[in-house]
C-alpha cells in the first residue's frame, strides 16, 4: 500500500527540492482533502503530488505556476475560484467527477477545465490522461519560448535595419550635393550630363527606399502620429501638381485637374504623401506624351480623391494584393524609373488611420483611377457636438 504525506506535513521547502526530480508537480485540489487521497494515490508514485490541498489552501500559494496540473474535484464552484485567479489561469485543469455529477462535465469545460475523469477509472487511464495534459503545458511552454525568442531576434533585426538605414541618409545627401556640384560645373558636355542624369536617378532610387522603409517601420509599430486640421482638397491638389509637374514634363506628361472638392480633417503632411505616392506612381507607369488627371469630389458624407493615368493598367489577378508591401506587378516604370514596391501599402495604412479607404478602378481598355476616401468635414456639426 503506498503510503502518503498529509498536506499540513509537506513543507514548502521540501516540496522545491522535489522539483530537483525529472517528475511533475501535480497539485490535488479537494473541497474535502481528505477525498482526495484516493486520486492522490492513484498518482504516486509517478509525479511529485503536493498532498491534499483545500481550495482555500491552494488560493494562499505563494507560486501557484511550481505545478503542471491542477487536479480538483468536481465542484464547479472550485474550479470557477482557481479559473479567477490569475497567477492560475496558464495550469491546465483535470476535473475528477463521480457519474453523479456528469451533467457537470459541459459547463465545466466552458468553465475552463481541459480535461475530466469519471470515477471509477483506473489508475493506467488517469495517470495517461494527466501525462497528456502535462506533455500539451511544455509544448506550449517550447512554443512560447520559441515565440519569444523570435520576436527578440525580430526586434533586434528590426531596429538594427533602422539604425543602418537612418544613417544612409548623410551619405546620400552628400551624394545629392556633390551630384549638383558637378552638374553645376560640367552638366554642359554631353557625355557628363549622362552620367549625372544616372547619378541623379540612383540618388533619388536610394533616398525614396530610405524613406519608404522609415515610413514602413513607423507605421507597423504604431508610431505614426496625426496632427489633425482642416484641409481643403483643392489646396492638396495645387500642390501636388506644382510639385510634380517638373517630372512629368520629363516624359511630356500632361498633368489636370479636375473637380476640386472637399473639406475634410486630416493631417495635411501625411495626406500630402498619399497624394504624392498616386501621382508620382501615375507618371512612372504611364508612357510618354499622356495625361494624368487628379480631381477631388464630394460624394454623400465621403470625399474621395482620384488619381487617373493612361497607363495599362493592372491585371485582375494582381489586383489584390495590389496595397500590399513588395507585392510584384507585371507593369513596371515606363521610363527605367525606381519603385521600391513599399508606396502603395504607406498609402493604404496612411488612409486608414485617417479612418478612409483606399482603392482602385481600371477599365479593360487600359488606364487605372486609384482613388481614397476620407469622411467630409462639417466645421457646423462639430460646432454643435461642442
Amino acid at each position: 500500500m503506498c503510503s502518503y504525506v498529509p498536506y499540513n506535513t509537506f513543507p514548502m521547502s521540501n516540496l522545491l527540492s522535489a522539483r530537483s526530480t525529472e517528475r511533475s508537480r501535480l497539485l490535488v485540489v479537494f473541497k474535502d482533502a481528505e477525498a482526495g487521497l484516493p486520486v492522490r494515490h492513484m498518482l504516486l508514485p509517478d509525479f511529485t503530488v503536493a498532498g491534499n490541498s483545500t481550495l482555500d489552501e491552494a488560493l494562499k500559494l505563494a507560486n501557484p505556476t511550481d505545478y503542471d496540473l491542477m487536479i480538483v474535484d468536481g465542484t464547479l464552484e472550485t474550479l470557477k475560484a482557481l479559473r479567477s485567479n490569475a497567477q492560475m489561469t496558464t495550469i491546465p485543469v483535470m476535473m475528477v467527477v463521480s457519474a453523479s455529477q456528469a451533467s457537470n462535465h459541459v459547463q465545466a469545460l466552458d468553465m475552463g477545465a481541459d480535461d475530466f475523469v469519471v470515477l471509477p477509472v483506473s489508475a493506467e487511464v488517469f495517470k495517461a490522461r494527466v501525462r497528456r495534459l502535462i506533455n500539451g503545458k511544455k509544448r506550449a511552454g517550447e512554443q512560447q519560448e520559441m515565440i519569444a525568442h523570435l520576436k527578440t531576434a525580430y526586434e533586434k533585426k528590426d531596429r538594427f535595419l533602422q539604425i543602418v538605414t537612418h544613417d544612409l541618409k548623410n551619405p546620400v545627401n552628400n551624394v545629392r550635393l556633390a551630384h549638383y556640384f558637378l552638374q553645376t560645373e560640367l552638366g554642359d558636355k554631353p557625355a557628363t550630363k549622362e552620367a549625372l542624369d544616372t547619378i541623379e536617378m540612383a540618388v533619388d532610387t536610394m533616398n525614396d527606399l530610405i524613406t519608404h522603409f522609415l515610413d514602413t517601420a513607423a507605421l507597423e509599430k504604431g508610431k505614426a502620429r496625426l496632427k489633425l486640421e482642416p484641409v481643403m482638397m483643392e489646396d492638396l491638389i495645387w500642390e501636388v501638381v506644382s510639385r510634380y509637374s517638373e517630372t512629368a514634363n520629363v516624359k511630356n506628361i500632361t498633368l489636370l485637374m479636375g473637380e476640386t472638392e472637399g473639406l475634410v480633417l486630416a493631417d495635411p503632411n501625411r495626406i500630402m504623401q498619399v497624394m504624392s505616392n498616386l501621382v508620382s506612381n501615375a507618371i512612372k507607369f504611364s508612357p510618354n506624351d499622356r495625361f494624368v488627371t487628379i480631381s477631388a469630389e464630394v460624394n454623400g458624407n465621403q470625399v474621395r480623391l482620384n488619381v487617373t493615368d493612361e497607363g495599362p493598367g493592372i491585371p485582375l489577378a494582381e489586383q489584390s494584393s495590389l496595397f500590399e508591401p513588395f507585392a510584384k506587378l507585371s507593369p513596371r516604370p515606363t521610363n527605367g524609373e525606381s519603385s521600391s514596391g513599399l508606396g502603395l501599402s504607406i498609402v493604404k495604412e496612411l488612409v486608414q488611420l485617417h479612418n478612409g479607404t483606399v482603392g482602385l478602378d481600371c477599365s479593360e481598355e487600359g488606364g487605372c483611377t486609384f482613388w481614397f476616401e476620407l469622411p467630409k468635414y462639417e466645421p457646423a456639426l462639430e460646432a454643435v457636438a461642442v
